[in-house]
């Protein structure tokens, strides 16, 4: 079958006659009740996460727990062996070949098949074990219905269970309908990466999930960027941006913040967590501890310092209020010092995080120094907060870097950083300089993250700006390689007076990092089309629309409630406005893959292993000390006359 796009059907969705027919699954992602034992049932509930579940071996009972729904979340490229178990995602090419203290991984040449990462979710208990667990995914070993889920035998999830249905494979903003008939490819293994423990009695940290969350507060957000190209240019530098800004900016409602705060309120009471904000000028804590009483009545103390979480703060109750002009500050220090005081477990760093975020959300403006940022994380959570005054937090035990972000890093060199003035009427000479505080490329923080083997899974959930409407080859290949996830959503193409959509969109996929934070399943497909240059061309990003099933004739009857399963959490495909599409790429190594000879000429190997088809900004570093001059590398050349910052 050819799944290329632009071979295929343009009669629209034929999911229904053209999809092989799954006994227990609706074409529309829903469950079709099957006359079944109840062993089954609980197989797949265990599967499918518990808001309340414990370990197995705690007392406790399970009177109701019923399935809610799978989360198909992301999905990379892998090497199957010949029996069938993924050997490792394929990711990108060798990120030092000379340095033999970096770990072994697969190459692009060497993908045969993907790796689907999913969670498996359930409803609550009536009476839970652990009433502070709201992780609500369920662990290999675990108990639904007094069945224990288990891939070892006698095992009740198998390779058996699954399927995906690849129907086209195309360029990521090709929205059109795929009418090509479905491949069924059966799974090839199964198994449950754990990363955290639940319900332990002693809570200590194998328990605990530690997560620096990482939201972009660049211009590009408000709409503060260039108003003949869309991107983002230096603070001061950047043209007022008209039409209206709710017309280019990303986020004007800062709906990320929302999904951000009901992030942090559905973590575990012993999880820790740190939040950084990042423009420019670097990262920055987002927390704030800015309150003070306002109406009290009490002249005394009217305007003073006060904790929201502490009634006794300020002498009327409820008037410990947010003090917008953040005048009282314990977080207004040096980095180092605010993300030591930021990171920790109690509630009174919870709220001070919220209320960092909310009154920080409309600062946005200038470039984006992405990489800076999460290498900052990086080192903080990897070091286990040995530099913090009293010691050290760790060794840490699970540990997670989520952002969310509409778009790449805008201040060091790659191919969205462009050295050229984004003026058109400047001169090839004149050439934009890098952020002052963020030096740090994507790839020096992946050697460092591979020379630790990895600690640390990092995620990305990148919606679009107006400037940014790509996926970012780079989040692609980090999330890979830590054993994250990414995922994308194409906000440009939503409506934006119905803000809902957005938000619902973005609240999912945060939702689903969250899910997936102390395990996740994964299943491994052996597919042809992968390693196939027709439908995965080396260096582009590809779409694949399909579905992720789950399928056994001994289930029984689920739940009624899964009738109000939202069809995209476990649907490859084009739903509505949202693109639930999964991306993946195979890597290009060389210019050679892409057609070309120079890396400055058109048609180069990119930064990330992508195909680039222009020639790279004069100025851009290449070979050994040179720089680009007009699609060539030329030894010597520099910028002249560089624009402000």
């Amino acid at each position: 079958m050819n799944l290329d796009r632009n071979n295929r059907a343009s009669n629209g969705h034929t999911h229904a006659s053209n999809k092989p027919k799954m006994q227990g699954v609706m074409p529309a992602g829903r469950w079709l009740p099957t006359a079944a034992s109840a062993l089954s049932l609980a197989s797949l509930l265990a599967m499918s996460g518990g808001l309340a579940s414990c370990d197995s071996t705690a007392k406790f009972t399970l009177p109701d727990r019923k399935f809610y729904a799978i989360e198909a979340v992301t999905a990379f490229p892998a090497k199957i062996d010949a029996n069938g178990h993924v050997v490792g995602r394929v990711c990108g090419a060798p990120l030092d070949p000379a340095d033999p203290s970096l770990p072994a991984e697969p190459g692009p040449s060497e993908a045969n098949g993907m790796e689907v990462t999913a969670n498996f979710m359930s409803s609550s208990l009536n009476k839970p074990a652990c009433p502070d667990d709201k992780d609500n995914s369920i662990k290999e070993g675990e108990l639904i219905n007094l069945t224990r889920v288990r891939t070892d035998v006698p095992a009740t999830v198998s390779v058996g269970n699954f399927q995906f249905s690849a129907r086209c494979v195309g360029a990521q903003s090709d929205l059109s309908p795929c009418g090509a008939a479905a491949q069924t490819i059966d799974a090839k293994s199964v198994v449950y990466k754990n990363i955290a423990d639940r319900c332990n009695p002693a809570q200590d940290e194998a328990t605990r999930i530690n997560i620096a969350l990482v939201l972009d507060n660049s211009g590009s957000m408000k709409g503060n960027v260039d108003k003949e190209t869309l991107k983002e240019d230096a603070e001061g530098n950047y043209d007022p941006a008209t039409p209206p800004l709710t017309n280019v900016a990303s986020d004007w409602s800062g709906m990320r913040f929302t999904a951000a705060t009901n992030f942090i309120e559905s973590l575990n009471a012993k999880d820790r967590v740190v939040g950084y904000l990042y423009d420019e000028n670097g990262p920055k804590v987002a927390a704030s501890d800015s309150f003070i009483c306002n109406g009290s009545g009490d002249p005394a103390t009217e305007g003073a310092a006060c904790r929201p979480d502490n009634a006794g703060s300020c002498p009327a109750p409820g008037t410990c209020d947010q003090d917008p002009t953040q005048t009282i500050d314990s977080y207004n220090v040096a980095l180092a010092s605010a993300q030591c005081l930021a990171f920790g477990s109690d509630q009174s760093k919870r709220i001070d995080l919220e209320n960092g975020i909310d009154l920080k959300r409309n600062t946005a403006t200038g470039r984006a120094s992405l990489w800076k940022t999460i290498d900052n994380a990086f080192t903080f959570l990897a070091g286990g907060g040995a530099d913090c005054p009293d010691g050290s937090f760790g060794p840490l035990g699970a540990m997670h870097i989520v952002v969310v972000t509409d778009g790449p890093d805008t201040c060091v060199d790659g191919d969205d950083f462009s050295y050229m003035s984004l003026k058109n009427n400047d001169t090839l000479g004149k050439c934009r300089v890098k952020c002052a505080t963020a030096d740090v490329k994507w790839k020096e923080t992946l050697i460092k993250m591979a020379k630790l083997n990895y600690p640390v899974h990092v995620h990305f959930v990148q919606f679009q700006a107006p400037g940014y409407k790509d996926p970012d080859p780079r989040m692609m290949e980090m999330a890979c390689r830590t054993d994250g996830t990414y995922q994308f959503i194409n906000s440009e193409n939503f409506n934006k007076s119905a803000q809902q959509d957005f938000s619902d969109a973005l609240a999912r996929a945060v939702n689903r990092v969250r899910n997936g934070l102390s395990g996740t399943w994964r299943v491994g497909y052996q597919w042809a089309s992968i390693n196939t240059e027709s439908e995965f061309p080396k260096g582009a990003i590809r779409a694949v629309d399909g579905d992720f099933v789950f399928n056994d004739a001994k289930f029984a009857s689920l739940d009624p409630a899964v009738h109000d399963l939202d069809p995209s959490s476990w649907r490859f495909t084009v739903n509505g406005q949202e693109d639930r599409r999964v991306v993946m790429r195979i890597p290009c190594t060389a210019d050679a893959d892409c057609g070309g000879t120079d890396s400055c000429g058109a048609n180069h190997c990119g930064d990330g292993g992508v195909c680039v088809t222009v020639q790279a900004p004069n100025g851009e570093p290449c070979g050994t000390n040179g720089t680009c001059r007009n699609g060539t590398c030329t030894a010597g050349q520099k910028c002249v006359d560089a624009i402000k910052p």
